[in-house]
């Protein structure tokens, strides 16, 4: 019987975590801010300090103002809580779309690290992503340990999981260092084309303008 009250009163103290009203949108805001709040952990988003931790101290003080909405069936109150949680969305898709941006442009500079950091922020949809995170860790799998999300792809997808090789020679590992270095450059080489490109266009588009008045007068 006492066990029985205990369950009870656990199971009631889970449900009041986070308030009914509008649940389907502070559920999402209310839970993913403990994400949010564990991205000051990482380099990347040290310059998101102070955004962070105003975000959070909204956080605390909606969450607050939803208990009292489910309490007292107030519609104005219900309507202030509701553009406040609109409000708070924005902030949260922001980081949201960030970790997405953050883990393609990790890929892209093979920064293994950050790759790691944005799978692991429990920000990421890997489902969606799934394809793209294997690829990524069967190319540098020497750099990589297995985490929780990988085990898990792993474990239910034999095919890839018989491809990876248990352990690779001191030679392969060298051939993909090697490649990896010449992406590397190859990628570097491209960004300073464009950028050589875009500041001739800029001279010369500066040249014309300069021309066009030297006519008009």
């Amino acid at each position: 019987m006492v066990r029985i009250f205990i369950l009870c009163v656990i199971s009631a103290l889970l449900i009041a975590q986070n308030p009914k009203t509008y649940s389907s949108l502070g559920d999402i805001l209310y839970d993913n801010s403990l994400n949010i709040e564990k991205l000051k952990e990482i380099e990347i988003y040290a310059q998101y300090g102070d955004k962070i931790e105003g975000y959070l101290n909204d956080i605390k003080s909606v969450k607050e103002l939803g208990f009292e909405v489910d309490k007292a069936d107030n519609s104005d109150e219900k309507k202030r809580y509701l553009n406040r949680l609109r409000e708070l969305s924005k902030t949260n898709d922001f980081f949201v779309k960030s970790v997405s941006s953050n883990f393609f442009f990790s890929i892209k500079s093979v920064d293994s690290k950050l790759f790691l950091q944005m799978v692991n922020s429990k920000m990421l949809d890997t489902e969606k992503y799934r394809s793209e995170i294997m690829k990524y860790y069967n190319l540098y799998s020497d750099e990589i340990t297995p985490f929780d999300i990988m085990q898990d792809f792993l474990a239910t997808d034999k095919k890839v999981q018989n491809n990876v090789p248990a352990k690779k020679s001191e030679k392969k590992r060298q051939e993909e260092k090697i490649l990896r270095i010449r992406e590397s450059n190859r990628l570097n080489q491209e960004a300073l084309e464009q950028s050589l490109e875009e500041e001739a266009a800029k001279k010369k588009s500066a040249i014309n303008d300069e021309k066009m008045k030297e006519l008009s007068n």
